[in-house]
């Protein structure tokens, strides 16, 4: 069953959430209630503004060297984790998305950002922790079945090797206001945590290899905070 936690911690016997590190006690806060299921942590704001971001990490769970990457980049995501409940947006965040998870954020009415930081492959495509590779035409492939892209989507970052390689198929299925960001080349945790550090290092020492340089994901957050107050 699903925890419901307020501005405390708690954790289950062995501390750990589906066999890896639990980060309830840094995405806890005053201002929210953390519904802990599994790999996932929702964080519904006091004051909710009716949207949703999402914040995935789709690294594969029996990789040791993935998950250590994840865990080191884990606390410059978690800053914004906890900024966007902050500002009154639902907030999804979960340690292993898989490709359901995916899908249900994509085709979630309700979303208006998607983060996803994982594995690539040459082509463009991303591999998601149950080990399912999507593509441009896994959504069309949604749309075809009758669902419908989040029509509000302000946001859809791929923090994956080689994501930008497609860059124009990606943005082809998504909402014309919607910004897309991918990574031309490979992604070293370098250039993830100076993507996601809130500006804290600045661009110029570890510049992201994205399609669009000059913007950090705390940018987007505040792209997507404006336009639900237009």
């Amino acid at each position: 069953m699903p925890k419901r936690l307020g501005g405390e911690t708690t954790t289950n016997e062995s501390g750990e959430s589906g066999g890896i590190p639990d980060r309830s006690e840094y995405v806890s806060g005053r201002n929210h209630i953390l519904v802990i299921d599994g790999t996932r942590y929702t964080l519904v704001p006091s004051r909710p503004n009716g949207r949703t971001l999402y914040f995935f990490f789709g690294f594969p769970p029996g990789s040791t060297s993935d998950q250590e990457m994840r865990e080191e980049e884990a606390p410059f995501i978690e800053d914004d984790v906890i900024y966007a409940a902050e500002q009154g947006f639902t907030v999804i965040y979960d340690l292993e998305g898989t490709a359901q998870d995916l899908g249900n954020a994509i085709f979630d009415p309700q979303a208006y950002g998607i983060y996803w930081s994982g594995h690539g492959n040459g082509r463009g495509y991303i591999w998601t922790s149950d080990d399912r590779l999507i593509a441009p035409e896994s959504i069309r492939s949604g749309v075809a079945a009758g669902r419908q892209v989040a029509p509000n989507l302000s946001y859809f970052i791929l923090a994956a090797c080689n994501s930008a390689q497609i860059a124009e198929e990606w943005q082809g299925v998504l909402p014309s206001q919607c910004r897309f960001e991918g990574w031309v080349d490979t992604v070293s945790t370098s250039q993830g945590i100076d993507f996601t550090d809130s500006g804290r290092f600045g661009d110029s020492l570890f510049p992201h290899g994205g399609t669009n340089p000059d913007m950090e994901l705390r940018d987007y957050i505040d792209a997507a905070l404006r336009e639900t107050r237009d």
